[in-house]
């Protein structure tokens, strides 16, 4: 049995989940009810759909009420609800065949046909797919609506709703579809489907299954729309994401969790009963292989879940549920963020522990992580592409939040292995863990400087005998990083790093393995405390350039030298290129010195006086702008390698 960190459980259960039989507001259960209510009961189907079997826009006209009454949306659903009613008729009369046949073609401006088609399927097959239905429809009708857009040459909005109105789309599709679709999938007042099934709200018995088929059906009618436009739109559909070459902290299921899902079904403090059904079948689709499914079905639940238990320790009650109109979803943004909405520290992380909060935030938050939830919701995503190491990775979250909540026991060796790797998790994706990773980075392209292509020769410095000795510049750099603050080694392993052909890869891996607590680091602070980690990144990448070009020019020279290919100025300049090369790369080591120094030292900035934050980040900037010229200067059409010579010495005086 392993041993685990005690903060990764509570000693009692939080609360019980199962109290809870709904997640939704008074207004939402009202908003999804009135779609039930089948007013207008006697439009006829000839009159609802037109001959080729999609809305009639003139019927939507009549029906659909104008903006200002502060019942707007839910008048206008229960007007509509004779059109879900008629919708969910004609298309569960329909065989999956029969659907492709008459539809297909009014799909494929989506660029996404398969994925309707299957939803369709799925519908067929069980109305409990009227979940992921939903969530798949929406966030690929964003992704080809914003498609569309951006025919308009213009930069696409973020969000669904912002987009639904925008005079892009209704000048395209026609006002009273946009009005329509604003209904279905709009602000927090409108039905919302898309936001309260990507969030987590809804159980089983909330989703009338004709909300997934009315989507369905207005997508067909977008395309018929566009068929029939005098206006030839022509669509570039962006790529998608592909999540490949992950390296995930999480084991690998393969297939597996049968007995995960057995363990989840008997965890009553973190799953709604309610919400089981969903669980066994994300646990279902990756058995069947179909891992994007699997993700898109898990990730909801996993936000309804982490809602409960910070809704507990925050002591706020009224948050699992969703928002009425004037408030806010609680969604992950909020539940990972430092202080609650209302100011006061976040308990969350005492609930779960510190590493689970950094998986969270690698999986869902930070710039640099996976952004999951985000990129598959909004449609970025190709499902296809999803592994079953990644929808593993996403499984093995859900699993640990369950058993954070539940007392140690005995268990599956997947659970114990699961239990191992969030009580040891280090953030991968915060700023400094990439900072991190880009400096071992450097280090590696620095290290490799030796094998630059070189002549034989008397007017050619030898690099195997240059030392601190016979370079006094070298001397000098190693004055520099005596003062530099890395308890980790001492004055002759810095020396060592200093000299310029030395391999830095198994140093940088001893000092880096230093554990940052990088939760919160600098989320809520000053600009000032923030700008010093995106200094310290700009250096590493622009000294990582500099590098590389300095070994690009070197073998173009090198073979130009090989092939007699010089004229006299250049064969000077190059001799100077050869003879200057170990003092910029001495230098190059430094700067890395230097800001290793920092990154290492990064807990301790906040403890800084404001002016030696500011005399701090001056130094930072000299040193950005010291590895710009470094790089100009170096590339085929400049060669400036008396001016790196005098940059070299220069940086001695402003590091000393």
């Amino acid at each position: 049995m392993s041993v685990l960190k005690a903060s990764f459980y509570l000693r009692e259960p939080f609360m019980t989940s199962n109290i809870y039989q709904s997640f939704l507001s008074p207004y939402v259960e009202e908003i999804l009810k009135a779609g039930l209510t089948n007013i207008n009961n006697a439009l006829d189907r000839e009159t609802i759909l037109e001959n080729c079997g999609t809305l009639n826009c003139n019927t939507l006209t009549t029906l659909l009420l104008d903006k200002g009454d502060t019942n707007y949306f839910i008048e206008n659903v229960k007007k509509l609800s004779c059109v879900f009613s008629c919708v969910e008729e004609v298309l569960t009369s329909l065989s999956v065949e029969e659907f492709k046949v008459v539809y297909s073609d009014m799909l494929k401006w989506t660029g996404y046909t398969h994925v309707f088609l299957d939803c369709f399927k799925m519908l067929k097959e069980d109305p409990l797919n009227t979940n992921l239905s939903i969530l798949l429809m929406t966030s690929f009708l964003e992704r080809s609506l914003g498609d569309v857009f951006m025919a308009s040459g213009k930069q696409c909005p973020s969000m669904l709703k912002d987009l639904l109105v925008t005079q892009e789309l209704s000048s395209i599709f026609g006002n009273n579809e946009m009005k329509f679709l604003h209904i279905l999938v709009g602000p927090p007042t409108s039905l919302n489907l898309r936001n309260i099934t990507w969030h987590g709200f809804v159980t089983p018995t909330d989703l009338p299954i004709r909300y997934a088929y009315i989507i369905l059906m207005t997508v067909v009618g977008l395309g018929q729309k566009l068929s029939q436009s005098a206006e030839v739109i022509k669509i570039e559909h962006r790529e998608q994401i592909t999540y490949t070459d992950l390296h995930l902290p999480f084991p690998d299921l393969k297939n597996d969790v049968d007995r995960l899902t057995d363990l989840i079904s008997h965890t009553k403090h973190i799953v709604p009963s309610t919400m089981l059904p969903y669980w066994k079948s994300a646990m279902s689709e990756f058995s069947a292989k179909r891992y994007g499914h699997a993700v898109v079905l898990l990730l909801p639940q996993l936000e309804c879940s982490l809602r409960l238990i910070f809704a507990s320790v925050n002591n706020c009650p009224e948050r699992v549920k969703t928002a009425m109109s004037t408030e806010l979803f609680t969604t992950f943004n909020e539940m990972l963020a430092k202080v609650t909405p209302d100011g006061a520290e976040n308990r969350l992380v005492t609930a779960v522990g510190e590493p689970f909060m950094d998986l969270l935030l690698d999986t869902l938050i930070y710039p640099a992580g996976l952004r999951i939830r985000d990129r598959i919701s909004h449609g970025e995503v190709d499902l296809t592409s999803v592994t079953s190491s990644l929808a593993s990775h996403v499984i093995c979250l859900s699993i640990a939040l369950c058993i954070s909540q539940t007392k140690p026991q005995p268990m599956d060796p997947h659970v114990i292995e699961i239990q191992d790797t969030v009580s040891g998790h280090e953030s991968r994706y915060h700023p400094v863990a990439c900072l991190k990773s880009d400096i071992k980075d450097l280090g590696r392209n620095l290290s490799a400087w030796i094998s630059i292509p070189r002549p034989d020769g008397l007017e050619f410095s030898s690099w195997e005998t240059i030392s601190a000795e016979n370079v006094p510049e070298i001397a000098e750099f190693q004055q520099v990083a005596n003062a530099v603050n890395l308890p980790e080694v001492d004055n002759e392993q810095l020396k060592h790093m200093c000299l310029p052909f030395e391999d830095l890869t198994n140093t940088l891996d001893l000092i880096l393995n230093k554990k940052i607590h990088t939760l919160y680091l600098f989320s809520s602070d000053s600009d000032s405390d923030r700008q010093v980690v995106v200094l310290l990144q700009n250096i590493i990448q622009t000294m990582q350039a500099a590098s590389s070009v300095i070994r690009a020019t070197a073998e173009v020279r090198f073979t130009q030298f090989e092939k007699h290919e010089m004229r006299s100025r250049q064969r000077k300049n190059y001799t100077k290129m050869i003879n200057v090369i170990p003092i910029v790369s001495s230098g190059l080591r430094v700067v890395l010195l230097w800001v290793l120094s920092c990154l290492m030292n990064i807990e301790s900035w906040k403890e800084l006086d404001q002016k030696s934050k500011i005399e701090q980040i001056k130094v930072l900037k000299y040193l950005l702008s010291y590895g710009e010229n470094v790089k100009n200067n170096s590339g085929l059409s400049k060669n400036r390698w008396d001016e790196n010579a005098v940059l070299m010495k220069e940086l001695t005086k402003h590091l000393c």
